[in-house]
């Protein structure tokens, strides 16, 4: 009996190598606290493309190491069931011989994943037929409380971290959630959202 998958549930790079998508940005990334991690992802999981049918000029994926989906929250004895290989990482000095990162190669003189520098809890990666496509000058900045959508502003691209705060509190919807409470938490994840923690 054939299994039927349900293709709005897996990413589409398993589905295709995105040959007519030439041109590629890849960005890793970390996870500083669960809140604003589980709160990228709720951004990224409507944008994601997936296994189905699929014609579009641009595609987006994301991928989680075991730490990442630790910093998300995932219980450890979900993690245990991964693979060894997958739980201890590349940086396990074993593997590193097996794959030959040694050397200049060795793990302690990498920017990102190293036991020296910032770990890399995920990786984003947009494919585009376009290279112009990679590139845009604005993008929506979701704007939560608690965790919680409570408005979408469009933002210029180089927006500073202070300003993005300033254009999120100037959300009336935002502005209505946020009366009466006190801020006890500014999170902001540039590019992506900002997230007020607040308790009455």
């Amino acid at each position: 009996m054939a299994v039927r998958l349900d293709l709005n549930d897996i990413q589409g790079l398993f589905a295709r190598g995105y040959r007519e998508h030439r041109y590629a940005r890849f960005t890793i990334f970390t996870i500083g606290e669960a809140p604003a991690g589980r709160a990228l992802l709720e951004w990224l999981l409507p944008r994601i493309t997936t296994a189905a049918p699929f014609s579009g000029d641009v595609a987006l994926q994301v991928a989680f190491s075991a730490s990442g989906l630790r910093q998300l929250g995932l219980p450890d004895h979900v993690v245990t069931g991964f693979a060894a290989e997958f739980r201890q990482g590349m940086t396990n000095p074993n593997r590193s011989r097996f794959l030959g990162d040694t050397e200049e190669s060795d793990p302690r003189g990498w920017a990102w994943g190293g036991p020296d520098g910032p770990p890399a809890d995920g990786l984003l990666m947009l494919y585009a037929a376009d290279p112009g496509l990679l590139e845009r000058d604005t993008y929506m900045l979701v704007v939560q409380v608690n965790g919680k959508l409570r408005d979408r502003v469009e933002v210029a691209a180089d927006t500073a971290e202070e300003e993005l705060l300033e254009l999120a509190k100037a959300s009336e919807n935002v502005q209505r959630h946020l009366d009466g409470m006190a801020i006890v938490k500014e999170i902001v994840v540039p590019g992506r959202l900002v997230n007020f923690v607040v308790k009455g």
